[in-house]
């Protein structure tokens, strides 16, 4: 899949969609995103030695297995319900290109539960399981002057 592919799979958008390709196979996803010079989330983190945050490594895994939920994920959005035994092993970089794999270890009504891991180079970066509540997509609204609160 390419980005525009992953776009009809998943509600995220630049900045926000950290996945460039992926694919999905035998109940595996397959996901890589390649960190760039001006990535919003270094540019503070930290000056003079760019590192990704855990919390977007986290991400990255989450939208590489949203994937996997395609034929789920029809008016629905899967939104974080939990993220255990996360672990983080080495630093992400600029340049860097994270590889996150996914598999489903446990589905009950609208959770979800994905154990993934992100790598770079062959080495692990991060893993944990991640839990997945699958709730009605809400319908867009556009920001309205003078609206009422």
């Amino acid at each position: 899949m390419n980005r525009e592919e992953i776009k009809q799979v998943i509600p995220h958008r630049e900045p926000m969609l950290l996945v460039d390709e992926a694919e999905v196979a035998d109940g595996i996803a397959t996901a890589r995103y390649t960190i760039r010079e001006n990535e919003f989330f270094t540019q503070g983190h930290f000056p003079g030695n760019p590192i990704v945050p855990g919390v977007i490594l986290c991400e990255m895994m989450a939208q590489g297995s949203a994937l996997l939920l395609k034929d789920d994920l029809d008016g629905k959005l899967a939104l974080y319900a939990g993220l255990n035994d996360v672990r983080f092993k080495r630093q992400v970089h600029p340049g860097d290109t994270v590889v996150t794999r996914s598999t489903i270890t446990g589905k009950k009504g609208p959770l979800v539960v994905v154990d993934a891991e992100a790598t770079v180079d062959g080495l692990m970066c991060c893993k944990g399981r991640l839990s997945f509540m699958l709730t009605k997509r809400p319908t867009p609204t556009l920001p309205t002057e003078g609206r009422n609160k």
